[in-house]
């Protein structure tokens, strides 16, 4: 019996120590995935976005024709309902064009932190932005939607006022 103890003793210990190495490992996965999915990119945040967003409609200026995305907002919802409109939006910055609307949309802004080129949002209750440029902001806006495919937009609006077209 007392040849087996040593056996018994070394199968515990592996044992424990097998049990601890899942215990370590299984935490470590966890923490793993939340550390992850704290450090979303806003491209990832803005993608996930996308899969909530509702409709489209087409931001035209001049030739150039884009799809918006519409997001699963109030105001989005509500511009989306006074389509087609002509705006003669003027340049801001270097990186945006914005209009007024005449009429407020609902708006319920939120700190974006980052502005993507393709971003449409909406400043204050009546104030279309259209942003062509990347850049860090610690403005709020409310979302109105996002451009598939930004690129060209910036050519497309060029550096001073623009005439943009928003249809269904």
């Amino acid at each position: 019996m007392e040849a087996h103890l040593p056996n018994l003793h070394f199968t515990a210990t592996f044992a424990l120590c097998l049990a601890s190495f899942v215990m370590v490992a299984c935490t470590r996965r966890t923490e793993t995935k939340i550390e992850t999915q704290q450090r979303k990119t806003t491209t990832e945040i803005q993608e996930d976005s996308v899969m909530k967003m509702h409709g489209t409609m087409a931001l035209v200026v001049g030739d150039a024709h884009f799809t918006v995305f519409l997001a699963d907002t109030e105001a989005a919802r509500e511009l989306a309902a006074r389509l087609p409109i002509r705006l003669e939006m003027n340049e801001l910055n270097g990186n945006e064009k914005y209009a007024s609307l005449g009429e407020p949309l609902h708006a319920k802004a939120e700190k974006v932190h980052r502005i993507e080129a393709g971003d449409v949002m909406l400043w204050g209750s009546d104030c279309l932005v259209v942003f062509y440029k990347s850049f860090d902001t610690p403005y709020s806006y409310t979302r109105i939607g996002h451009i598939a495919d930004a690129r060209g937009l910036a050519k497309a609006v060029g550096t001073g006022d623009a005439l943009v077209t928003i249809h269904p």
